[in-house]
This record gives structure tokens, C-alpha cells and sequence, in this order.
């Protein structure tokens, strides 16, 4: 990335949507306060990587605000999707990560529930998963454009269903070799539902969002995401 030639941008509203986005996952109460606590001081509106990953830059001292950088011309709205979408793939991982693929069906199943329905209260005594999925989509259905929100809807269902393969290769002991391990990696990294986040304001027809060279674009961008992640981790 030495001779990467773009400059960095960081977004002009992001000091004031680090503070609302991160009251809001506090308010939650998706986590221990010990946990909660860890996750503050990562800073993980600034930053779309890893616990480990983060760790390693601190000590290489190259901390990247990724939410403001991801998406330095997004509206405060859009922006706000942006860093709360953070907070809702570190909670998959912490629940998922510990879990089998038994229960991890489950909370995917809740979790695509809440997806589609974030008007409809959530059941008494059900995993508090559902209501972060729930609460965080209810927001940006308010400015995102139609198209958008297809397009998120889908690539947010493949990245839970991308998910479910970890447990399912956990419980069985599974291995896999270089080329399946990114077949799969491409899903359940998430890429594709957070580059919906930088065109939340405009209404892409499918024949352009899914025209073949955007696709193929797309996938490279997921590969760099998901492979610079996965060193660092």
C-alpha cells in the first residue's frame, strides 16, 4: 500500500458521529461492561479491523480511522450507517464465535428476522442480537434510497449466511485449503453489505450496480479488505 496513489480523506462529521453512534451501541447493552469497556477504547468507529488487528497497529503506531476514511463524503446520516454498521459485525463475531453451528443458525435466523421486519418489537427473552440488527436498520431506511436498501438487504443476508460456514467447519474440524478458505471469506467478511454504505443516497438500477465489470470490481476490493484483515489478525 506504499505507492497507493490516492490521498486520505476523513470526514468533517465524524467527531460528532463517533459520539451518537457510540452512545447508542452502549445504550444497548449488548456486552459485559468489561467488554463494553475494551471496545471503547478500541475505537472501533474509527477502525473496521480485528481486536489482534488493532492491536498490531497500535504497536506499529499506523492507526487508520476506517469509518471516516471509508467514507469521507458521506452524509452525517449516512455516515452514521457507516460506523454503526462496525459495532453490528463486531457483535456477530463475539456471538457467533463461541457458539456452534446449531446456535449460530439460530441467531442468524433472528438476525435476518430483524433485517426485514425493523418495525416489529422483538421477542421477550430473545437474544439480544435481534434488537442491534433491528435498531441499526430502522435509522438509515429513513435516507437511504430504495435501491440501496435492496442492495444492503441482500449483501447483509449472504454476510450472516457467510458466517454460519465458520461453526459449521469448527465443529467438525474443517480446515480449508487457501482457495475454498476465500471462496467462503468473500461472504462472511461483510465487504459487500459495507460498500452499500458509500452509495446509500443514490438509486442504482440493477443493471448498473450488477453490471459485470462493477461486480468484478467489487470482488477485488472484497480480496484486499479481507486479505489485509486477515494478516493483521
Amino acid at each position: 500500500m506504499a505507492t497507493w496513489p490516492w490521498p486520505r480523506v476523513i470526514n468533517p462529521h465524524f467527531e460528532e458521529i463517533k459520539a451518537v453512534s457510540d452512545a447508542w451501541f452502549r445504550n444497548l447493552k449488548a456486552f459485559s461492561p468489561k467488554s463494553q469497556k475494551s471496545f471503547e477504547r478500541a475505537d472501533l468507529c474509527m477502525f473496521r479491523l480485528s481486536t489482534a488487528g488493532l492491536r498490531f497497529l497500535r504497536s506499529v503506531g499506523n492507526l487508520a480511522p476506517f469509518g471516516a476514511l471509508a467514507y469521507p463524503h458521506a452524509s452525517k446520516e449516512h455516515l452514521r450507517t457507516g460506523c454503526d454498521l462496525i459495532y453490528v459485525g463486531f457483535v456477530v463475531d463475539e456471538y457467533t464465535e463461541v457458539e456452534n453451528a446449531e446456535v449460530t443458525r439460530e441467531m442468524i435466523g433472528i438476525g435476518i428476522d430483524a433485517l426485514n421486519n425493523p418495525h416489529k418489537p422483538r421477542p421477550e427473552g430473545e437474544v439480544i442480537f435481534g434488537e442491534v440488527v433491528r435498531q441499526f436498520w430502522a435509522l438509515p431506511i429513513k435516507t437511504a434510497s430504495p435501491t440501496s436498501q435492496r442492495h444492503f438487504v441482500r449483501h447483509f443476508t449472504d454476510y450472516l449466511h457467510g458466517v454460519l460456514t465458520q461453526p459449521a467447519d469448527r465443529d467438525v474440524g474443517l480446515c480449508r485449503g487457501i482457495e475454498d478458505y476465500l471462496v467462503v471469506r468473500r461472504d462472511n467478511i461483510g465487504a459487500q453489505a459495507a460498500f452499500v454504505c458509500l452509495h446509500l443516497g443514490v438509486d442504482f438500477e440493477d443493471d448498473v450496480y450488477y453490471h459485470p465489470v462493477i461486480v468484478e470490481l467489487s470482488g477485488y476490493v472484497a480480496d484486499m479488505v479481507l486479505v489485509d484483515n486477515d494478516m493483521c489478525s
